[in-house]
């Protein structure tokens, strides 16, 4: 035990100066790798944002390294009724508003939504804790009580879901529910709505690192100029590397496990027409009445703008 945790604090202080995600993500995996499997399957207060997992104690091991995995579809698309929206969720590469944010087809749970990241003013995220923010999974099954479409934490991470008009359509993406336990990737949501292995890059992400949680696109390149473990620790764009690779995805791995979080490399768009970002509209009020439900209506149909098509009614 005692080695553990002098383990654990040389991590920490090796990671003192790196970027908040990536020390997230290492110390998520030391974490985790320590945590009893109990503690995961039986608790109670379970929220998105907790890192559990459950694997057992004995496998901590001394391994650490980067899972590289090939995506399965074309990396540039867009999506949208137009074929021109960054994500699924939304038209903004900045994410979704509070406003935006809709239950997305499938979720019949809690919806849980994260800041965009990193901070990148060239694509216009200007601060960590932003107004917008992605869509990153689905805890199926759990109801949250409130109104339907309300957010039941002050973060507005995590969106009532449970049984909604479009919790029994299909998912945007059906992914393999096999792979990310195969690979032991840890999970808090449902693993059939994740994107791993069809991470993609939005229009707007060029020549750059995009970042994945839970393989759904969190972000596109860095402008603080700290240590990023999307730029192979560092602190400027130097081209594709190791953990963010042309047409694969990259994570850390570390006491044989997989972390949340991955990259690829997005480079030239793949049309001649080049566009600058737009910035995200202005953030409405988010504190609502009890009792007010989302207004917002899903969209029916997602194409991209290289013929894929999901036809969600």
């Amino acid at each position: 035990m005692r080695a553990f945790i002098f383990a654990t604090a040389s991590a920490a202080l090796a990671l003192e100066n790196a970027d908040h995600a990536d020390v997230e993500e290492h110390l998520s995996l030391l974490q985790l790798s320590a945590r009893p499997r109990s503690v995961a399957e039986n608790s109670d207060d379970f929220d998105a944002s907790d890192d559990f997992d459950a694997y057992d104690v004995n496998d901590l091991d001394s391994s650490a390294g980067i899972f590289s995995y090939p995506l399965t579809m074309e990396t540039r698309r867009s999506f949208g009724p137009d074929g021109t929206w960054a994500t699924p969720f939304c038209k903004h590469i900045q994410g979704c508003t509070v406003a935006e944010r809709v239950c997305p087809p499938g979720c019949n749970g809690v919806a849980y939504w994260e800041a965009a990241y990193p901070v990148n003013s060239a694509i216009g995220i200007m601060k960590q804790t932003g107004p917008t923010s992605h869509f990153l999974g689905c805890i199926q099954g759990k109801n949250p009580g409130g109104a339907f479409g309300s957010f039941s934490d002050r973060h507005k991470t995590n969106q009532n879901c449970f049984n909604g008009p479009d919790s029994d359509k299909p998912p945007v993406v059906s992914s393999d529910p096999a792979w990310p336990a195969q690979n032991k990737i840890n999970l808090w949501t449902d693993a059939s709505q994740t994107f791993y292995q069809k991470e993609y890059c939005p229009a707007d992400c060029v020549n750059d690192c995009a970042i994945f949680k839970q393989g759904h696109f969190l972000g596109c390149g860095s402008s603080r100029a700290i240590s990023w473990t999307g730029y192979n620790g560092g602190r400027t764009n130097a081209g594709p590397n190791r953990y963010c690779d042309i047409g694969k995805g990259g994570s850390l791995t570390q006491f044989g496990a997989t972390g949340t979080t991955s990259y690829t490399w997005c480079g030239e768009p793949t049309t001649t027409t080049t566009t600058t970002p737009a910035p995200p509209p202005a953030e409405l009020p988010v504190d609502n009445p009890d009792g007010d439900e989302a207004g917002a209506a899903g969209d029916p149909h997602l194409t991209s703008n290289t013929g894929y098509h999901v036809d969600l009614e």
